[in-house]
């Protein structure tokens, strides 16, 4: 098993961008200062309304660490876990709740979805098996490390990934282990593990080295290994290349990520790559349109075409703010930001449409979609259903945002930090 150690506790973006400044040269300090505010929200016309239907408190949310515990969809209901243990089943029409129950347990990665199960990964490295229809307990495991990323399965084989980068194949039914993979960790690895996708015979996940592996179902050994990124840099800092996006499967093709890397584009079943940008990003990616789209590490949003990686559209107006994993909803790109707002960018040039502002204490999870609906799960624990409303009367959004001092000293901010 890794020892791990904390570096710094968990650092902000700017902590990482100044270290990298000061790295690269020690003048012009109050520019790359400058340089590092988070860009100020522009005033714009909107092309949609928002309205709102419900909103829901679920708990505490998401906790003060970078914990991607994002809420998912279950028929006609919402599923939604917070970090202190709160398990939540809700209506997706008025948010009414359908049970409610609580682990003694801190929970770090989840929720994975199964049949009539559905599974939590806890700070412990402990997964969870739990029912959909009561949310009673059903199994538990003890794992060799933290457990960051949703818990997957086929219905037959749970697959979990651990933050010292090792793969566990377990019987979904019991928990029994049936295989381990045990990755190399680099020195220095940011906070996250890529959740792993199921294809065909394949199980295809991303690794802190910058390398995307496709597992054997059946012994969990290695099919094929590809590298995404390479470390490059005198620092541990500059040479951090994790891949801890989910690995993007559409049709054939796997799209795959990394910070301070590239985004690339594979033959799912063999590996062969077919093109590559450079690119930096630790959020899942999206689709639409025929587009590839990536929030990157510094905010930008771009669109990639998926057939041949090149760039559509990029909008840079939202830099620095820390951008979620994008989610499209129509013909609109949805982002939140660490302010809480809720951004909706048009998928065919990228310019913005409408802006909401959900939860002053950010936006970590990627909004959950279904028709013209969408579901904001925000850091404070608040659930919120919004509905496009195209013929609302359309008003000018201004620029006004709470005072930046305040917001960034709030808890859970800054979704970024390393271990070591």
């Amino acid at each position: 098993m890794h020892q791990q150690y904390r570096l710094g506790g968990l650092l902000s973006l700017c902590v990482l961008l100044a270290l990298l400044a000061t790295a690269g040269c020690s003048s012009n300090s109050s520019k790359d200062e400058e340089d590092m505010e988070p860009a100020e929200l522009q005033v714009f016309e909107p092309e949609t309304g928002l309205r709102r239907l419900w909103q829901r408190e679920t708990g505490k949310g998401l906790g003060s660490n970078y914990n991607r515990i994002d809420p998912v969809m279950v028929d006609e209901k919402l599923l939604v876990a917070s970090v202190f243990g709160t398990l939540m089943l809700v209506s997706q029409d008025d948010g009414e709740v359908i049970w409610r129950q609580s682990l003694n347990e801190t929970i770090s990665g989840g929720i994975g979805i199964g049949g009539d199960n559905f599974y939590v990964g806890t700070h412990t490295g402990v997964v969870i098996s739990l029912g959909l229809v009561d949310g009673k307990e059903l199994w538990r495991r003890k794992l060799s490390s933290e457990i960051l990323s949703p818990p997957v399965t086929n219905g037959d084989l749970l697959v979990v990934h651990t933050f010292d980068g090792r793969l566990y194949g377990l019987d979904e039914a019991s928990g029994e282990q049936r295989w381990v993979y045990d990755g190399n960790l680099p020195v220095l690895t940011m906070r996250g593990t890529s959740k792993p996708v199921f294809f065909e015979g394949l199980i295809i996940v991303g690794q802190a080295s910058g390398k995307l592996i496709a597992l054997d179902r059946s012994s969990g050994r290695i099919r094929w290994e590809r590298r995404v990124a390479i470390a490059q840099g005198r620092s541990e800092i500059e040479r951090i290349v994790d891949i801890d996006a989910s690995p993007y499967i559409s049709g054939s093709l796997v799209y795959a990520v990394s910070y301070q890397g590239r985004i690339v584009a594979f033959d799912a079943a063999t590996g062969r790559p077919l093109w590559q940008e450079k690119e930096s990003s630790f959020n899942d990616l999206a689709e639409g349109f025929g587009n590839i789209y990536v929030s990157s590490s510094q905010s930008s949003v771009t669109a990639y075409g998926k057939s041949d990686g090149s760039i559509r559209w990029e909008q840079s107006a939202l830099a620095r703010r820390q951008l979620s994993s994008p989610k499209t909803i129509k013909s609109y790109v949805a982002v939140g930001d660490f302010e809480g707002y809720v951004h909706l960018l048009s998928q065919i040039d990228g310019h913005m449409v409408a802006r909401r502002q959900v939860d002053p204490q950010g936006l970590r999870s990627p909004v959950l979609v279904k028709g013209d609906k969408f579901f904001v799960y925000g850091n404070s624990g608040k659930l919120t259903a919004y509905q496009l409303n195209p013929d609302a009367k359309h008003y000018r959004i201004g620029a006004q945002v709470p005072q930046r001092d305040e917001v960034m000293q709030k808890p859970g901010m800054h979704p970024y930090g390393w271990h070591k």
